[in-house]
């Protein structure tokens, strides 16, 4: 009797120690993966982010062409190899800057340079981007990446639906009849520091021609 009792209070001692043990190593576990993702987050308040965006029409239209900055050759390449198009201009370029862990957020209006619209059009576009927690951080690789956790993009387009002639004559120039037609991108990225990076493609009024959204943030000194 003494031996069975010798036994169990053996063996529970060698439970405790091993629960002792389990616990200690799943404590020093989540100080660790919790010390990992406080480093993950921590932001940069001495470190701005240039944000530049592109925003190019893709099309099969003959005519005039936009040279695109040669930092944009790899994503031209790209493009050319994914898009059926053969025709991108640069419609416009939008240029902020942010703090590290900040939020952009950018709107007004301008006048593009698109297929969709007849030559003579002076209508405005409407345009709205916001970039939320923007933040340099590493990725698996030990290579500087940025961080959005929250991207989005929005046009408000005017598209020419019909034309209208005055007083209902046969002859004389028409008006046109313009609509605004809303587009936009809403997405999770990460993209490499100083990397022109496509964002995504929009659709427009004509199923020959495409927006195509370009990305690229790096580092700038606070000033």
């Amino acid at each position: 009797m003494k031996k069975v009792k010798s036994y169990f209070f053996a063996l529970s001692c060698a439970l405790a120690f091993f629960l002792v043990f389990a616990n200690s190593n799943t404590a020093r576990a989540q100080e660790q993966d919790a010390g990992a993702a406080a480093k993950a987050v921590a932001v940069r308040p001495d470190v701005n982010q240039e944000v530049q965006l592109y925003l190019l029409s893709a099309s099969n239209e003959q005519g005039l062409r936009t040279q695109l900055p040669s930092s944009m050759d790899g994503v031209l390449k790209q493009l050319k190899a994914s898009l059926p198009f053969t025709n991108f201009r640069l419609a416009t370029t939008f240029l902020n800057r942010v703090k590290d862990g900040g939020t952009l957020e950018v709107s007004g209006v301008g006048t593009l340079s698109i297929s969709s619209l007849p030559g003579n059009s002076t209508s405005p576009t409407f345009y709205r981007f916001t970039l939320e927690r923007v933040k340099l951080a590493t990725d698996s690789n030990g290579q500087q990446i940025v961080q959005i956790p929250h991207f989005r993009f929005s046009l408000r387009v005017p598209i020419q639906t019909a034309s209208v002639r005055p007083d209902n004559s046969a002859s004389g120039a028409g008006f046109p009849v313009i609509q605004y037609e809303d587009t936009g991108i809403s997405t999770e990225m990460s993209v490499r520091e100083g990397e022109p990076t496509v964002v995504g493609t929009i659709t427009t009024s004509r199923p020959d021609e495409l927006f195509v959204l370009v990305i690229s943030v790096k580092r700038t000194a606070a000033r």
